[in-house]
């Protein structure tokens, strides 16, 4: 498995500026590292926002959906807590392709098996962006050499 930890940063999508640094924890497996963040669920009134974390345990990647809670003090380069509210590994594991969330409020994956001997997904889930619920799974047709690589929405 990968090294727990990693750095968030917050930058201002106009300029490109960095605008904060926020700390996840590390040297411990059971902290586990980001997979990803949900940037459009962030509550400015309690600094938090949803993500998965990935773990490595026991030899088997689990990937768990949760809330990140932000440093108070946006400039402390403090650490991020994480709580988790369930695995969605079976749901989000795409072998690092991305993610999206589209203006419906859900959020696009796809999904693969993770002992699949191909690089390719096998469907797509749409989860609620807020709360990581899986709403629906659309299974995919892939036929020798075709591959996907990223979602988009049509907005």
């Amino acid at each position: 498995g990968g090294r727990a930890g990693g750095t968030l940063l917050s930058l201002d999508l106009q300029t490109g500026e960095q605008l904060s640094t926020a700390q996840f924890a590390l040297g411990k497996p059971q902290n586990g590292q980001p997979y990803f963040v949900v940037p459009s669920t962030l509550d400015a009134t309690t600094n938090a926002m949803q993500g998965v974390m990935w773990y490595y345990v026991h030899g088997e990647t689990e990937l768990k959906w949760g809330t990140l809670a932000l440093p108070e003090d946006p400039n402390s380069g403090g650490e991020i807590d994480f709580t988790i509210s369930s695995d969605v590994t079976a749901d989000v594991w795409s072998s690092s392709k991305p993610q999206v969330v589209c203006a419906d409020g859900y959020l696009y994956s796809f999904a693969q098996a993770l002992h699949n001997t191909s690089d390719y997904p096998t469907a797509i889930s749409q989860l609620d962006a807020k709360t990581g619920a899986l709403v629906k799974t659309f299974p995919l047709a892939v036929e020798a050499n075709q591959h996907y690589g990223a979602l988009a929405c049509n907005e």
